[in-house]
């Protein structure tokens, strides 16, 4: 997370959460062309019915599909070791935290009571099934080293009353967060101004902010 975002979550006790169609996988917003119309044998004319029968049942696939698209996503990982390749793939700057929690106390944080809120870890065997629960909690094989666990928020309403492509949902962060650590390509001379800097303005988490075991 970078340090901005940060910042404002534990200022404004909000967690940031995105619609998942606006992440940088594509298929997060929109299934292979191949998954919405199965193989047809070359060559092979299909009848009217049959035909009338694949575009019914693309057309439903495609709707379950925007449909998971417009849900309200978080994305957090298992791995409880540092990763380089995800300090420099998911921050923008040299200045972010990578925030460490557990299921139930992110889940226990929530203050906004409106979602329903489904999680579970992401299996990596692509988008060969149709039915909504696989469709949520899998990926390609390209990312499976993210580990990745997913939270989910369900809001009440319909598809067209969805008007926001964001939103901030209220915690309590003091219960949510067990420990966060700077980046390690934080400036070496800045880390223990700005670890003495959050923790004294913010003394819920004091003692809970630690310094990369990355060295670069």
């Amino acid at each position: 997370m970078d340090f901005d975002d940060f910042i404002c979550m534990i200022e404004y006790q909000r967690l940031y959460v995105s619609r998942k169609r606006f992440f940088a996988d594509k298929f997060e917003s929109q299934l292979p062309s191949n998954r919405l119309f199965p193989f047809q044998l070359f060559g092979r004319k299909l009848s009217q019915k049959d035909e009338e029968s694949l575009m019914k049942r693309a057309n439903e696939i495609w709707n379950t599909y925007k449909e998971s698209s417009n849900l309200l996503t978080s994305c957090w990982t298992l791995r409880e070791s540092e990763n380089y390749l995800m300090w420099k793939a998911y921050t923008r700057t040299n200045i972010g935290v990578r925030i460490e929690s557990t299921i139930d106390n992110l889940v226990s944080s929530i203050k906004d009571y409106q979602y329903i809120i489904f999680c579970g870890p992401i299996t990596y065997k692509g988008y060969g099934s149709y039915k909504m629960n696989e469709l949520l909690f899998s990926k390609n094989i390209h990312y499976s080293g993210e580990e990745e666990f997913r939270f989910y928020f369900e809001e009440e309403g319909t598809a067209s009353e969805i008007t926001q492509n964001s939103v901030e949902i209220g915690i309590n962060a003091k219960s949510m967060i067990n420990q966060i650590i700077l980046s390690p390509f934080l400036n070496k001379k800045a880390q223990k101004t700005i670890k003495e800097m959050i923790e004294t303005k913010y003394t819920f988490i004091s003692g809970k902010v630690k310094y990369s075991s990355i060295n670069v």
